[in-house]
């Protein structure tokens, strides 16, 4: 913060998982955002009887998501015998995949908060981007040549915009 006036902000995460394989298990996420009080600035001093906060702010900034079901969903198991014990011998339980990565969410927003007449009406308003990519999907796969009907890996990517606007009274 400097000044009451501006403030930054910054976050780096570096997150682990032991759903992923060792190659793959670490994702690195940031972000970072900005704002500025207009409010607070000397050129906005006559308007500070009706106008309590003006600010404009932004933020872009990435997340990561591992929340696949299944541990160790990048290897794949066996169970010994069947479901009786009855039969010796080993067969697959499931089928791993060791590309498993993170799925990435990147979202960027601006927007402004304005407050008037001592915060008895509050306005926002903000535009956001959101884009995912490497998502974790179980998909239909034809056995043979797989084993099983599904299969978990990271497939496509999808985006989500819009704008918000709130009242406050």
């Amino acid at each position: 913060d400097y000044g009451d006036r501006y403030n930054l902000s910054a976050s780096y995460r570096r997150d682990g998982s032991s759903r992923f394989h060792k190659d793959n298990r670490w994702g690195d996420f940031w972000s970072v955002g900005a704002g500025w009080h207009l409010a607070n600035e000397s050129f906005m001093k006559g308007a500070a009887s009706w106008l309590n906060e003006l600010k404009l702010r932004f933020s872009i900034g990435q997340t990561g998501n591992d929340r696949i079901g299944t541990y160790y969903a990048y290897q794949s198991l066996y169970i010994l015998g069947n479901n009786n014990f009855e039969t010796l011998g080993a067969r697959f339980s499931s089928l791993g995949n060791p590309d498993l990565k993170w799925e990435t969410r990147s979202t960027f927003n601006i927007g402004t908060d304005i407050a008037l007449l001592n915060s008895r009406i509050v306005l926002t308003a903000e535009y956001y981007y959101s884009l995912t990519t490497d998502m974790l999907y179980q998909y239909d796969v034809p056995v043979p040549p797989f084993t099983f009907n599904k299969f978990l890996a990271n497939l496509g990517k999808i985006s989500n915009s819009g704008l918000e606007f709130g009242l406050g009274i």
